[in-house]
């Protein structure tokens, strides 16, 4: 147990180098500030509306994918390319535990990130209207939901392909962007959308016009959470069957 916290220790400071979180801190204010300048002058339910669009473009749909595509692909990736991968697996610990605990680290460290941008997006919102508590929840939960959706997908393909992030992207812009919107039965795929679902269940008010946007996913908190489980399962599944197959070095 104690290799086991030191490994998750090792992994999360390792994915939150202080640069990286300053620069991610700084953009996770970006929502905010779009929210700002789209709600100007609007009030009401015009504004809840601004919110929950702005929140599904340009947060649900962009900035935490990126934060956790990015923390995801060094996991094990920068861990491989240092050469020190080889000195972890060798501690007394089935390697299958070794790929949750980067897994489950990361995505802690990318839930912290972007609850920056939740945060801030709920903050600006509630000064003006004075709104509860439901909405940060919603937005906290289904941002959980994504990240470690999204981190299970890039940790092992982080692995596998010095290339992870830059294909991360391209799943992200080309395939849940741009086909899955053209063809929604494809939904389920789409992390992103699974954490809107997510947000949407809680944040009842919200759901008209996540109809729109998730697909064919049903909306529901405990739905998104165990389609989320079941892409961690696989990850973590996938990243202990490379480890015990393929070079490390």
């Amino acid at each position: 147990m104690t290799s086991v916290l030191a490994l998750f220790r090792a992994t999360f400071r390792s994915a939150l180098p202080l640069k990286r979180t300053i620069l991610f801190g700084l953009l996770e204010l970006t929502p905010a500030l779009l929210f700002v300048l789209s709600a100007e002058n609007r009030t009401g339910e015009a504004a809840f509306d601004t919110l929950v669009e702005v929140g599904a473009s340009s947060y649900f749909a962009l900035l935490v994918p990126v934060v956790a595509l990015v923390l995801g692909a060094s996991a094990l990736g920068s861990e491989r390319r240092d050469q020190t991968l080889s000195f972890i697996v060798l501690r007394p610990i089935r390697r299958s535990v070794v790929g949750a605990t980067k897994i489950l680290a990361t995505a802690c460290a990318a839930i912290a990130i972007n609850a920056v941008g939740a945060v801030a997006l709920w903050a600006v919102f509630s000064i003006q209207h004075h709104t509860d508590a439901d909405i940060l929840v919603g937005l906290l939960v289904g941002m959980a939901v994504a990240v470690v959706a999204y981190v299970s997908i890039i940790v092992p393909l982080g692995f596998v392909t010095d290339r992870a992030v830059v294909i991360g992207l391209g799943f992200l812009l080309v395939f849940e962007n741009g086909v899955v919107f053209a063809l929604p039965g494809l939904a389920t795929l789409s992390p992103w959308r699974i954490g809107a679902a997510a947000f949407g269940g809680i944040t009842t008010q919200a759901q008209p016009i996540l109809d729109n946007i998730v697909g064919n996913l049903t909306i529901s908190t405990g739905g998104s959470v165990f389609t989320a489980l079941i892409y961690l399962a696989v990850g973590v599944s996938l990243t202990g069957l490379l480890l015990a197959h393929r070079d490390l070095a």
